[in-house]
């Protein structure tokens, strides 16, 4: 049978077993017997609708379903903690990308996520991974070796971290780098890390932060929120050594007015 005759054909069938069987039941003068004939009529009636009602309804469009689809699919930008160790490598590798022999090893990375698991913070799209910025505890007397250019970052190890216990009481922190996949991504990201890094730290803390500043990026990037170089590259391989202090009510400062600092640095960073 032509499905589409399915529905026309049961709701005449129906009617007419309907009209059919009142008609019936006016003409019998017997209360007993009236009810005789209307009860079995009524168990029908009910089976007719039911059919009637779950024949299936025609599906929607393609283009409503692609529309559908698109609304439940659609990613959002969301800024996290890294939470594997896959993650962690995707990190490493686009590091390496970034930095080639200035970068880290593997394994030391690994260390220090294992003291500190909440050192990266990063932007995703969906699964996507869109950027990151590196921020980590130090103890304090690393933190004075790093800033005077005796501990090197690669001899950098989970010894020299505040653990996340330690952290909210850490004065002393790193920043380890950045990337971005897009140049247009970077007040979003910037502001967000920021913003997290804040959290840590009560209103009355002066907080010392210091880092190396890799030529390019990186440098424009420490430069915006205000570091400035306290000892030279003494050799090839080696970085100039960026410091800076901040207060909570600073750094919320720089989180919040960051649409008017930086487009300076906008202009100068690559996408990756």
């Amino acid at each position: 049978m032509d499905k589409r005759l399915e529905k026309p054909l049961l709701i005449v069938s129906t009617v007419f077993g309907i009209t059919t069987t009142v008609g019936q039941v006016v003409s019998i003068e017997h209360t007993a017997i009236k009810v005789a004939v209307l009860l079995p009529n009524m168990v029908v009636w009910t089976y007719f609708i039911w059919v009637f009602s779950t024949i299936k309804k025609p599906l929607p469009a393609n283009a409503t379903l692609s529309s559908m689809a698109s609304k439940l699919e659609t990613p959002e930008i969301t800024f996290r903690h890294l939470r594997t160790d896959t993650e962690l490598q995707q990190i490493w590798l686009i590091d390496n990308q970034i930095y080639g022999e200035q970068n880290i090893s593997r394994e030391a990375l690994s260390d220090w996520y294992s003291k500190f698991r909440k050192g990266t913070y990063a932007m995703y799209n969906g699964v996507h991974f869109l950027g990151y910025v590196g921020i980590y505890p130090l103890q304090r007397e690393s933190f004075k070796r790093l800033k005077e250019g005796v501990l090197k970052e690669e001899r950098i190890s989970s010894s020299d971290l505040c653990s996340e216990m330690e952290a909210t009481a850490c004065t002393t922190w790193y920043f380890s780098g950045f990337a971005l996949e897009r140049r247009n991504l970077f007040e979003q990201m910037a502001s967000a890390a920021l913003y997290n890094w804040a959290s840590w730290f009560r209103e009355d803390q002066v907080i010392e932060a210091v880092s190396f500043a890799y030529e390019g990026p990186d440098a424009n990037f420490l430069k915006v929120i205000g570091f400035y170089e306290v000892l030279k590259a003494k050799a090839k391989y080696e970085l100039p050594v960026v410091y800076r202090n901040f207060t909570k009510t600073e750094i919320l400062s720089l989180a919040k007015k960051w649409a008017s600092t930086n487009a300076e640095f906008v202009s100068h960073i690559k996408d990756r």
